[in-house]
């Protein structure tokens, strides 16, 4: 769940973002692809997880509740660092994102689409214990 719903979940928001601000055509095209990529990666692991919580019955719903809580404790503790000499605005045109706007996408990723996708497939009672970060 942690590469699969989460990681490809927040990499789709990530390269779509990477390739909103790019410049150079050919990064562009890249990102374009690499984000459809990301999106159907997320999507297949959004349905095997499903599918698993339904053939598995209570023990593979609670082992996707740790997961999940798992994943998105570790992505709060992730750093997003700027490296301190780049050129900013080579960086962008190449599509490449600050610290703080990576932080922000992931946070919103995490609030907008990780949170309900997981609610939707666990329930929302045995998640607002878990899933309790803002």
């Amino acid at each position: 769940m942690h590469e699969g719903c989460v990681g490809e979940t927040l990499g789709a928001l990530l390269a779509a973002e990477q390739r909103d601000v790019a410049t150079d055509p050919e990064v562009r095209a890249f990102l374009t692809k690499l984000a459809r990529d990301e999106e159907r990666h997320a999507e297949l692991a959004w349905r095997f997880v499903r599918w698993a919580i339904a053939e598995g019955g209570p023990g593979a719903r609670a082992a996707a509740e740790r997961a999940f809580a798992a994943a998105e404790a570790d992505v709060r503790a992730q750093a997003f660092v700027d490296e301190p000499s780049i050129d900013a605005a080579a960086w962008r045109a190449h599509g490449r994102l600050d610290a703080r706007t990576s932080a922000a996408i992931v946070k919103r990723g995490i609030a907008e689409i990780v949170r309900p996708c997981a609610r939707a497939l666990l329930g929302e009672p045995a998640l607002s214990s878990v899933l309790a970060i803002s």
